[in-house]
């Protein structure tokens, strides 16, 4: 589409912001890939992922992404149709590239900057307990721990693959533990322990190639045969392995935002990735005084391969004889600034923000950009009090969170809070018979 067209058919609302100018570079970037082998391998070392445990395949097909800007004058970047281009070569004739699009949701269109993405092909995974340690783990794992003693993890017994298909055992909660990879978007900064994360089953609402979240595209070949990526189960949905996987970030308009970085890329200079390894961003440090700029300016001279993993957390390395811990707080720093009310994220408390807040009262789980500003797990009356509190103001620099705007309201502002004040007493009577 040439840019003369896409700009009338923005003026007239047809096109999404993000499909008509070049995000930053490294606006978005991977932060995480898991190598480990799925049907054979633990992290090496005796390593141990702190949310996912000690598993066979390390969690399965997973990897994580970082938003680390946001579109001109925002908090948030717009992320719809953007998409990761990735392949690999094992050379033995097995081989396959793909491309994972994040489609026209909404839940792209304002993607705040600080959050961690995590983005799991699998939705369900469960394991044996009580594996037996190696050697005598039938799947060869054969580390030893510290003290020279052989070490085993959890044994995969089955699960839901990528197109919600059980594969393995069934799962039983006598002998089984579950890892549960289901979609969870919630995001909510001012929750007790402050949620920055997203997790998606990539193969939700699959048919056909298409997700709800995402839509997928490619080819997978192993001893001659060629499979579809998203279509057949033997493609599956993406791939993240130790076999010179390598992968680039493009925005709509197909620039590039970050790659090609993997151990195939020129300029890699970490070595292999070997199958009980990750690929990751061993960056910023807490000691080294990090910026937003320090990651907009991250280069395939940053990530290296590692048996250390922490799936949807801050990564974790060694430098020297200390584990160093990446720190995200100069992606997040902004929040500080924003009012409880302000549910998209654009600095000013206005009418957007009490019909998001209207279209999600009453229910629970739902996050800040549905309306639940006291972070109490439910949209309610107490969040409309915040919104109504703040209506009509702006963004200021720093203060805490939760922050309270106290000042007068202007006549305007008294009448669109009690205008909101009757429809959210409507929508509630209109609950209530609904639960009879």
């Amino acid at each position: 589409m040439k840019l003369r067209q896409a700009l009338l058919f923005a003026a007239i609302g047809l096109l999404p912001h993000s499909m008509l100018m070049a995000a930053t570079p490294n606006a978005l970037i991977l932060n995480e890939a898991n190598a480990v082998s799925g049907d054979s391998k633990y992290l090496g070392g005796g390593k141990t992922d702190p949310v996912l445990g000690r598993l066979e395949g390390n969690g399965q097909n997973w990897f994580e992404f970082v938003v680390a800007g946001a579109d001109a004058g925002k908090h948030t970047l717009d992320m719809r149709g953007w998409h990761v281009d990735w392949s690999y070569d094992k050379g033995d004739g097995s081989f396959g590239n793909g491309v994972l699009t994040f489609n026209q949701d909404s839940l792209w269109s304002a993607m705040p900057q600080g959050t961690m993405v995590t983005v799991n092909e699998w939705q369900k995974a469960w394991y044996q307990v009580n594996t037996p340690p190696a050697p005598g783990n039938p799947h060869g794992d054969s580390f030893v721990d510290g003290n020279n003693v052989p070490g085993g993890g959890m044994q995969r017994n089955g699960g839901i693959d990528g197109f919600g298909a059980q594969k393995g055992s069934a799962f039983n909660p006598a002998t089984d533990t579950l890892r549960d990879f289901t979609t969870n978007t919630v995001w909510n900064p001012i929750a007790s322990e402050p949620d920055w994360n997203i997790n998606l089953w990539a193969g939700e609402g699959l048919a056909g190639g298409m997700a709800k979240y995402f839509n997928f595209s490619g080819a997978v070949t192993k001893n001659g045969v060629t499979t579809n990526v998203g279509i057949d189960a033997a493609a599956g949905l993406f791939s993240a392995n130790n076999d010179n996987w390598q992968f680039t970030i493009k925005d709509s308009l197909n620039n590039v935002i970050q790659g090609p970085i993997g151990e195939a890329v020129a300029g890699w200079t970490a070595g292999g990735v070997g199958s009980d390894e990750n690929l990751k961003l061993e960056a910023f440090s807490a000691a080294s005084n990090p910026t937003a700029a320090s990651y907009l300016g991250v280069s395939i001279s940053n990530y290296k391969d590692g048996s250390s993993s922490s799936y949807g957390a801050p990564n974790r390395w060694s430098e020297g004889e200390n584990v160093a811990t990446q720190d995200l707080s100069p992606l997040r720093s902004w929040f500080s600034s924003i009012l409880p009310g302000d549910a998209d994220l654009n600095g000013t408390v206005n009418f957007a923000d009490f019909q998001a807040l209207q279209n999600n009262y009453g229910q629970t789980g739902r996050g800040w950009q549905s309306g639940d500003f006291d972070a109490d797990g439910v949209v309610g009356f107490a969040d409309f009090q915040l919104l109504q509190n703040n209506y009509g103001q702006s963004s200021g620099g720093g203060g805490s969170i939760p922050q309270s705007v106290t000042a007068v309201p202007e006549p305007s502002t008294l009448i669109l809070a009690g205008l909101g004040l009757l429809a959210l007493v409507g929508f509630r009577r209109r609950l209530a018979r609904a639960r009879r």
